[in-house]
Protein backbone atom coordinates (compact mmCIF):
# COMPACT_ATOMS: atom_id res chain seq x y z
CA UNK A 1 0.00 0.00 0.00
CA UNK A 2 1.35 3.38 -0.97
CA UNK A 3 1.55 6.08 1.67
CA UNK A 4 -0.90 8.96 1.31
CA UNK A 5 0.77 12.09 0.15
CA UNK A 6 -0.34 15.30 1.81
CA UNK A 7 -0.13 18.46 -0.23
CA UNK A 8 0.67 21.64 1.64
CA UNK A 9 -0.64 24.98 0.50
CA UNK A 10 1.75 27.46 -1.06
CA UNK A 11 3.71 29.32 1.58
CA UNK A 12 3.35 26.52 4.12
CA UNK A 13 7.03 25.67 3.79
CA UNK A 14 7.84 29.20 4.85
CA UNK A 15 5.67 28.80 7.94
CA UNK A 16 7.19 25.47 9.07
CA UNK A 17 10.20 27.01 10.92
CA UNK A 18 7.77 29.10 12.95
CA UNK A 19 5.81 26.12 14.32
CA UNK A 20 8.19 25.33 17.23
CA UNK A 21 8.24 28.99 18.26
CA UNK A 22 4.44 29.18 18.13
CA UNK A 23 4.14 26.02 20.26
CA UNK A 24 6.55 27.48 22.83
CA UNK A 25 4.61 30.75 22.87
CA UNK A 26 1.28 28.97 23.36
CA UNK A 27 2.79 26.84 26.13
CA UNK A 28 4.00 29.96 27.93
CA UNK A 29 0.66 31.67 27.42
CA UNK A 30 -1.14 28.74 29.03
CA UNK A 31 1.29 28.46 31.96
CA UNK A 32 0.14 29.93 35.30
CA UNK A 33 1.80 33.18 36.34
CA UNK A 34 3.24 33.91 39.76
CA UNK A 35 1.13 35.54 42.47
CA UNK A 36 3.23 38.74 42.34
CA UNK A 37 2.87 38.95 38.57
CA UNK A 38 -0.88 38.31 38.82
CA UNK A 39 -1.24 41.03 41.46
CA UNK A 40 0.64 43.51 39.26
CA UNK A 41 -1.48 42.50 36.25
CA UNK A 42 -4.68 42.92 38.26
CA UNK A 43 -3.62 46.41 39.32
CA UNK A 44 -2.81 47.42 35.74
CA UNK A 45 -6.05 45.96 34.40
CA UNK A 46 -8.00 48.17 36.80
CA UNK A 47 -6.29 51.39 35.73
CA UNK A 48 -5.13 50.96 32.11
CA UNK A 49 -7.24 52.80 29.62
CA UNK A 50 -9.66 54.21 32.17
CA UNK A 51 -11.14 57.46 30.94
CA UNK A 52 -13.04 59.58 33.42
CA UNK A 53 -16.49 60.89 32.42
CA UNK A 54 -15.03 64.40 32.09
CA UNK A 55 -12.20 63.16 29.87
CA UNK A 56 -14.66 61.15 27.78
CA UNK A 57 -16.79 64.27 27.23
CA UNK A 58 -13.73 66.21 26.05
CA UNK A 59 -12.66 63.37 23.74
CA UNK A 60 -16.20 63.12 22.29
CA UNK A 61 -16.29 66.86 21.60
CA UNK A 62 -12.85 66.80 19.95
CA UNK A 63 -13.78 63.83 17.75
CA UNK A 64 -17.06 65.43 16.66
CA UNK A 65 -15.24 68.70 15.91
CA UNK A 66 -12.79 66.86 13.64
CA UNK A 67 -15.60 65.11 11.75
CA UNK A 68 -17.51 68.38 11.37
CA UNK A 69 -14.39 70.07 9.93
CA UNK A 70 -14.05 67.21 7.44
CA UNK A 71 -17.70 67.64 6.37
CA UNK A 72 -17.22 71.40 6.00
CA UNK A 73 -14.12 70.95 3.85
CA UNK A 74 -15.76 68.28 1.69
CA UNK A 75 -18.93 70.33 1.22
CA UNK A 76 -17.06 73.49 0.29
CA UNK A 77 -14.52 71.78 -1.96
CA UNK A 78 -11.53 72.49 0.31
CA UNK A 79 -9.99 69.08 -0.38
CA UNK A 80 -6.40 70.18 0.28
CA UNK A 81 -7.34 70.88 3.90
CA UNK A 82 -8.65 67.34 4.51
CA UNK A 83 -5.26 65.56 4.69
CA UNK A 84 -3.75 68.50 6.56
CA UNK A 85 -6.42 68.91 9.23
CA UNK A 86 -8.79 65.93 9.46
CA UNK A 87 -7.23 62.75 8.07
CA UNK A 88 -4.20 60.71 9.04
CA UNK A 89 -2.12 59.83 6.00
CA UNK A 90 -2.15 56.97 5.17
CA UNK A 91 -5.82 56.18 5.77
CA UNK A 92 -8.19 53.49 4.52
CA UNK A 93 -11.71 53.38 3.12
CA UNK A 94 -12.78 50.11 4.79
CA UNK A 95 -14.39 47.44 2.68
CA UNK A 96 -13.28 48.92 -0.63
CA UNK A 97 -9.59 48.09 -0.80
CA UNK A 98 -8.82 51.81 -1.12
CA UNK A 99 -5.72 52.84 0.82
CA UNK A 100 -4.65 56.45 0.47
CA UNK A 101 -0.94 56.97 1.05
CA UNK A 102 -0.31 60.68 0.48
CA UNK A 103 -1.87 64.08 1.02
CA UNK A 104 -2.07 64.62 -2.74
CA UNK A 105 -3.80 61.29 -3.26
CA UNK A 106 -6.24 62.11 -0.44
CA UNK A 107 -7.19 65.47 -1.97
CA UNK A 108 -7.49 63.93 -5.45
CA UNK A 109 -9.70 61.09 -4.20
CA UNK A 110 -12.01 63.51 -2.39
CA UNK A 111 -12.25 65.80 -5.42
CA UNK A 112 -13.30 62.78 -7.49
CA UNK A 113 -15.71 61.63 -4.77
CA UNK A 114 -17.38 65.05 -4.58
CA UNK A 115 -17.57 65.25 -8.37
CA UNK A 116 -19.21 61.82 -8.34
CA UNK A 117 -21.94 63.18 -6.05
CA UNK A 118 -22.48 66.11 -8.43
CA UNK A 119 -22.41 63.94 -11.57
CA UNK A 120 -24.37 60.94 -10.32
CA UNK A 121 -26.71 62.19 -7.60
CA UNK A 122 -27.48 65.90 -7.95
CA UNK A 123 -25.71 68.60 -9.95
CA UNK A 124 -27.02 71.08 -7.35
CA UNK A 125 -25.28 69.29 -4.43
CA UNK A 126 -24.63 71.83 -1.67
CA UNK A 127 -23.45 70.11 1.50
CA UNK A 128 -23.13 67.02 3.64
CA UNK A 129 -24.22 66.98 7.27
CA UNK A 130 -23.13 64.41 9.83
CA UNK A 131 -25.73 63.50 12.46
CA UNK A 132 -23.87 61.79 15.29
CA UNK A 133 -25.47 58.61 16.58
CA UNK A 134 -22.63 57.62 18.89
CA UNK A 135 -19.04 58.30 19.83
CA UNK A 136 -17.33 55.32 21.40
CA UNK A 137 -14.37 56.57 23.41
CA UNK A 138 -11.88 53.71 23.33
CA UNK A 139 -9.14 55.60 25.19
CA UNK A 140 -7.80 59.13 25.56
CA UNK A 141 -6.32 58.74 22.07
CA UNK A 142 -8.76 56.59 20.09
CA UNK A 143 -12.42 56.39 19.28
CA UNK A 144 -15.09 55.33 16.84
CA UNK A 145 -17.95 57.56 15.81
CA UNK A 146 -20.95 56.42 13.85
CA UNK A 147 -23.86 58.33 12.44
CA UNK A 148 -25.75 59.38 9.36
CA UNK A 149 -24.44 61.44 6.45
CA UNK A 150 -27.18 63.45 4.75
CA UNK A 151 -26.31 65.19 1.49
CA UNK A 152 -28.53 68.09 0.48
CA UNK A 153 -28.83 70.45 -2.47
CA UNK A 154 -29.13 74.25 -2.46
CA UNK A 155 -32.90 74.13 -1.88
CA UNK A 156 -32.50 71.82 1.13
CA UNK A 157 -33.69 68.76 -0.77
CA UNK A 158 -32.14 65.47 0.27
CA UNK A 159 -29.68 64.09 -2.26
CA UNK A 160 -28.70 60.94 -0.33
CA UNK A 161 -28.64 59.44 3.15
CA UNK A 162 -26.08 56.87 4.29
CA UNK A 163 -24.71 55.52 7.51
CA UNK A 164 -21.01 55.98 8.15
CA UNK A 165 -18.51 55.02 10.83
CA UNK A 166 -15.13 56.64 11.43
CA UNK A 167 -12.16 55.29 13.34
CA UNK A 168 -10.20 58.20 14.75
CA UNK A 169 -7.00 58.64 16.71
CA UNK A 170 -5.20 61.49 18.38
CA UNK A 171 -1.98 62.23 16.53
CA UNK A 172 0.62 64.86 17.45
CA UNK A 173 -1.27 67.31 15.18
CA UNK A 174 -4.64 66.55 16.79
CA UNK A 175 -7.51 64.16 16.08
CA UNK A 176 -7.42 62.44 12.71
CA UNK A 177 -9.62 60.02 10.77
CA UNK A 178 -7.61 56.86 10.09
CA UNK A 179 -10.38 54.80 8.48
CA UNK A 180 -14.04 54.93 7.63
CA UNK A 181 -16.76 52.76 6.20
CA UNK A 182 -20.08 53.53 4.61
CA UNK A 183 -22.90 51.47 6.06
CA UNK A 184 -26.68 51.49 5.91
CA UNK A 185 -28.25 54.00 8.32
CA UNK A 186 -29.75 51.09 10.25
CA UNK A 187 -26.30 49.64 11.00
CA UNK A 188 -24.67 52.54 12.77
CA UNK A 189 -22.49 51.48 15.67
CA UNK A 190 -23.89 51.98 19.16
CA UNK A 191 -21.60 51.65 22.17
Amino acid sequence: MRPTRVRTPRGAALMMPLVPALIALLTLAAAPISTAAQSAADHVDHTRGVVSPNEAAIVRAEIIHTIEKYYEYFSTGQMDRIPQETHHVPWVFLGTGVFTNSAEETATNYRARRQGVVDNLDSDYQKSTYAVTSVCVLSRNAGITSGVNTRTNSTGGIVSVEGVSYIVMKAPQGWRIVAFSEITPEKVIIC
